[in-house]
């Protein structure tokens, strides 16, 4: 068996700038020329994540779905493989906190989030729990859907129940209201709730 890693921070990403660049362009509302340019941006960087996320979303819009999944795939894969050792063990530690973490952390929560919408809970919560497991502050909310899908929710009922009015972001209201049922696993969140209480 292999030892895990501490922790893992990936390089910075020459790409990474003209990404936010097109994003922050009006030709990113261009679902065509989004298509074009992300595909480019994962020719150019193989191993840079979030242009998969925007491409799969773009794809799906399009009604290609097969080729979004595709997508979504080959960069959770990839990603994977970026961050774990010879024997396929995560890092103990995958910290939102580094700018260069993030876009491996955001495919990989679309890929547990794309599991749950398939109704694969229990893959859901695998990819899930690694991740709050590696990133404790949980930037993320990956304890809140896990907390859903453990109370048999689907994602659908998720993001009716917490999504604001005009759909910008989360009620927080709601959500720390949601997060007290935390308690109700402690098998599952009684580590993450003692860890918070200490820090």
């Amino acid at each position: 068996m292999g030892r895990k890693q501490k922790a893992f921070v990936d390089k910075e990403r020459q790409i990474s700038n003209k990404y936010y660049e097109y994003l922050d362009s009006e030709d990113q509302n261009n679902s065509k020329k989004t298509i074009k340019i992300m595909k480019e941006f994962i020719k150019n960087d193989p191993q840079f994540f979030d242009p998969y996320t925007i491409l799969a979303e773009e794809l799906q819009k399009n009604g290609k779905i097969n080729e979004a999944v595709n997508i979504l795939n080959k960069g959770f894969h990839k990603a994977v493989d970026l961050i774990t050792d010879e024997w396929g063990k995560w890092p103990d530690e995958l910290h939102w906190d580094y700018l260069e973490n993030r876009h491996i952390i955001r495919v990989i929560l679309n890929k547990a989030l794309s599991y749950w919408i398939q109704e694969q809970r229990t893959l859901a919560l695998d990819l899930l729990r690694k991740l709050l497991h590696s990133n404790h502050n949980d930037n993320i909310g990956a304890r809140t859907y896990m907390l859903a899908i453990l109370l048999g929710w689907s994602f659908d009922q998720y993001e009716s129940e917490f999504m604001t009015l005009g759909g910008f972001g989360y009620d927080g209201k709601k959500m720390n209201e949601f997060e007290n049922r935390l308690k109700e696993f402690p098998e599952e969140f009684g580590w993450w709730l003692k860890d918070i209480e200490e820090s």
